[in-house]
């Protein structure tokens, strides 16, 4: 087996929906149906001081530098709290259903925040303005993934489609017709070409980036929705996650499927919902109000 389950972070009472990178290094930041955000300190497996409460169930949690949290609730609403104040600093009600995914823009101090309600709003986070509010889909937005080279945004939609979206002015320049009954998961390939895209019909595509995002190989990767892609630090493992409780890890050129967790192993006994890599440790966490470590 090349990983293993190594710890167990309990401490949510329902789904966890999201994990992210923490305020500090070796620390994630947890979200879920319990409508807490919880840091955790992945080496010692502890949970740390930062315990947030909001009214809804969270969705999407994201920190944007040391002192600011975003965070996205069930019914839409995105909350920024100042972690150095503990305090709401502002509460920004654009979307009319749940928000579902971050993506912060260092370098345009932009965050960028996808809708249940098929809007992409995006925020000056120096001030806090609505820049942007597209209504990109019909169907609610999953998953953002921003190319480390380009710059270029895909967006997993609702309604099957992958919109890719350049930076400047967040025009569309493509639509991809991606999984018929929702895409859910996108992922850019950190040394090659490729797009990676999952979706509620339980397919794992890569579609050609350098051919009009031509579709290059679908796999049928697992038996129900694809959740979450991830590849780690050195590109060279993928893993993905899915409401079938299973996690597979994949070899990043090839494709090939090295290794499946799943509860025999360890792992999760609900709806596995994101995976995220520090380095060559993988953490999950689903419905059963787990997080799992995962190291070699």
């Amino acid at each position: 087996m090349l990983w293993h389950h190594s710890n167990t972070l309990a401490g949510h009472s329902a789904a966890i929906y999201s994990i992210g990178y923490g305020t500090k290094s070796g620390s994630i930041i947890s979200a879920g149906g319990d409508r807490y955000v919880a840091q955790w300190n992945v080496e010692s497996a502890q949970q740390e001081a930062l315990a947030i409460k909001l009214e809804h169930p969270v969705y999407a949690a994201l920190v944007l530098k040391e002192n600011l949290l975003a965070v996205g609730t069930s019914i839409g609403s995105l909350h920024i709290i100042d972690l150095v104040q503990k305090k709401e600093i502002h509460h920004l009600a654009v979307h009319s259903n749940g928000i579902y995914d971050f993506h912060y823009n260092h370098q345009s101090k932009q965050l960028i925040a996808l809708g249940g309600d098929g809007v992409l709003s995006v925020w000056s986070v120096l001030d806090f303005a609505l820049l942007y509010k597209i209504q990109l889909a019909k169907g609610k937005l999953r998953q953002i993934a921003v190319s480390d080279e380009s710059a270029l945004m895909a967006v997993a939609c609702g309604d099957g489609t992958v919109r890719i979206i350049e930076p400047a002015f967040f025009n569309e320049i493509k639509i991809i017709q991606a999984h018929e009954q929702g895409a859910t998961a996108v992922a850019w390939h950190p040394s090659k070409p490729i797009l990676m895209t999952g979706g509620k019909d339980a397919m794992l595509k890569c579609w050609n980036v350098n051919n009009q995002y031509e579709n290059l190989l679908s796999l049928p990767a697992h038996n129900y929705a694809i959740y979450s892609i991830a590849f780690n630090n050195t590109g060279q493992f993928m893993a993905t996650c899915s409401r079938d409780k299973t996690i597979k890890i994949w070899d990043a050129n090839t494709l090939d499927n090295l290794q499946k967790m799943n509860a025999k192993h360890g792992g999760h006994s609900h709806s596995v919902n994101k995976v995220l890599w520090m380095d060559d440790t993988l953490l999950s966490c689903g419905d059963d109000r787990k997080i799992i470590i995962w190291t070699r």
